[in-house]
């Protein structure tokens, strides 16, 4: 299993590398304005990251740059069926101030699909701003000199509606099978209100969340559940307890969270957040070792939102187009107690050397010491990526650990669609060289890491690998595998993706193991009855729905 797996990997990086780029028209009708640049070098630095940000979100849409008044844009295309949600998903990333443009009906220009593509200056397409979130509508600047921008611009309300629904086929030895019916099912629903406001160089921003749940995964603890859906139902350990729950039952909950409040000051080139926001470091496809806020698990199919923490972040763009980031994040310990101990203060370096990217991290994460490094390099259509996270033991004197990624994607168009590929090495040096038997504890550094959400995974060597197509501007696929090195076992993830109405998108996926007994993919040894009978937890087939609607 594991050679061919390898030799999967071999072939599809082959293939993808082999593309030639290939020139196609930008028939898109609208684009997201992500930045304005004077530099043409600063410009270039943030598609890069840009395009970096998109492909770990699983975002799959082009970057390009538009030249227009002396200055460089940053866009992002898009379609009258993803416009909206598009744009609401880039203000919640790291572009608060994202605007929409429409592109007036003419020829527009082609350009390269490749990672260094951009829009040629001239002929330059005729562009209208129809929506702006963060910014003014843009005028003639002998208009600006007679209208000044004004102090407070209006409220910005945007929402989402979510729907998921899982069901679980359990083994024949699954504990639960004696206490619910099989197969499992579990619902939940979010309704996500979003108010923006900016007042001069403040930028106030509040994200409430109201959810209903209701199933097995109520009843019986949401360990499995939150892999798959994973959100937030409590802020035991954040600094600020914003989640109130009005009503529960043995199947069933209902509660309300503010997931983000925050207010945010940019002047020039300096910029201080205050509040609970989300923040997201590294450059993880599937695993996350130089982010230990909240990541997103593996297997974790609504990422629209990343859950936020309580903090202080401070920002600094350099003249160079390098910039530097500090960072605190408050917590309460087991006592609701506000202590050193359990926060986490970081600095974060991010920069540019030729055309590679780098970021250079330390930190002291749960009284532990944290170095991290993360580099970027192109290479044709393709960039590589690499992580590095030098951890500190939980126990003073323990060895340093290494956590790292090496992974590398493309995007190229084949039969006039988008295709993605992309591969992935793990390795966790906290994990586990064999799986556990009955009654053996966990390594104390991977149980915490596990009980914190920083991790997901109990061994030492992983190889992911995904692909993704474009069947139908309205319909994507996509199939994706995770293979533990160690034992051979496999966790297979198929998903097709439907822009179902205008700012509407289902999702129907299926999640499932390939493990022999005892694999860390197959059922796990959960207890054995007085009668010699074996029960087990886990390894069960998952199918999901989502349905998403934002406006």
């Amino acid at each position: 299993m594991i050679n061919a797996l390898g030799g999967f990997a071999r072939v599809l990086m082959a293939v993808a590398l082999s593309v030639v780029t290939a020139q196609v028209v930008w028939a898109d009708e609208y684009a997201i304005v992500v930045g304005s640049y004077a530099d043409q070098g600063n410009a270039e630095r943030a598609r890069t990251s840009a395009e970096t940000h998109l492909r770990q979100r699983g975002i799959n849409a082009p970057v390009r740059l538009l030249a227009a008044n002396g200055r460089t844009r940053v866009l992002v295309a898009a379609t009258a069926q993803n416009r909206q949600r598009l744009l609401q998903q880039l203000r919640q990333l790291k572009y608060p101030d994202a605007w929409l443009l429409t592109l007036a009906g003419q020829a527009r220009p082609k350009a390269e699909v490749s990672q260094t593509a951009a829009l040629p200056t001239s002929p330059v397409p005729k562009a209208t701003p129809v929506q702006s979130a963060a910014q003014p509508r843009p005028v003639p600047r002998a208009q600006t000199k007679k209208k000044p921008r004004p102090i407070a611009q209006p409220m910005q309300v945007d929402a989402r509606v979510k729907g998921f629904a899982l069901a679980a086929d359990l083994p024949g030895s699954d504990w639960q099978r004696m206490q619910v019916s099989n197969p499992t099912t579990d619902a939940s629903g979010d309704l996500r209100i979003i108010l923006n406001k900016i007042v001069g160089p403040l930028q106030f921003q509040l994200h409430h969340s109201t959810l209903l749940q209701a199933g097995d995964a109520v009843q019986w603890g949401q360990a499995a559940l939150g892999q798959i859906d994973q959100v937030a139902t409590t802020d035991a350990g954040r600094l600020l307890d914003m989640t109130w729950q009005t009503d529960a039952g043995a199947r069933h909950q209902w509660s309300h969270r503010i997931d983000r409040l925050s207010m945010q000051w940019h002047q020039a080139d300096w910029s201080v957040t205050l509040g609970r926001q989300a923040v997201s470091w590294g450059s993880g496809i599937v695993f996350q070792p130089l982010d230990p806020f909240n990541p997103f698990a593996p297997t974790a199919v609504d990422r629209d939102y990343k859950n936020g923490d309580d903090l202080v972040l401070v920002e600094r763009l350099l003249p160079n187009g390098h910039d530097l980031q500090v960072l605190h994040v408050m917590r309460r310990d087991e006592r609701q107690q506000i202590r050193s101990g359990v926060s986490s203060t970081a600095a974060k370096w991010h920069g540019y050397l030729r055309n590679s990217e780098f970021e250079l991290i330390v930190a002291n994460h749960y009284d532990q010491n944290f170095v991290g490094l993360s580099v970027r390099q192109p290479v044709g259509p393709a960039v590589i990526r690499t992580d590095l996270a030098w951890r500190e033991g939980l126990v003073s004197g323990d060895r340093w650990r290494l956590l790292g990624i090496v992974n590398a994607d493309v995007a190229f168009p084949i039969r006039d669609r988008m295709a993605y590929v992309f591969a992935e090495y793990f390795h966790n040096d906290f994990g586990m060289q064999h799986m556990p038997t009955a009654g053996e504890a966990l390594p104390r550094q991977l149980q915490t890491a596990l009980l914190r959400g920083e991790v997901f995974n109990l061994m030492r060597d992983y190889l992911a690998l995904g692909a993704s197509y474009q069947w139908h501007p309205l319909v994507t696929q996509s199939l994706s595998v995770i293979n533990n090195l160690s034992d051979g076992s496999a966790l297979l993830q198929g998903q097709v993706s439907v822009d179902a109405a205008q700012n509407q998108r289902l999702q129907f996926g299926y999640i499932g193991g390939y493990a022999d007994a005892g694999d860390e993919f197959a059922p796990l040894l959960a207890a054995i009855s007085p009668q010699g009978e074996i029960h087990t937890q886990g390894g069960s087939d998952r199918y999901y729905l989502r349905w998403a609607w934002y406006f």
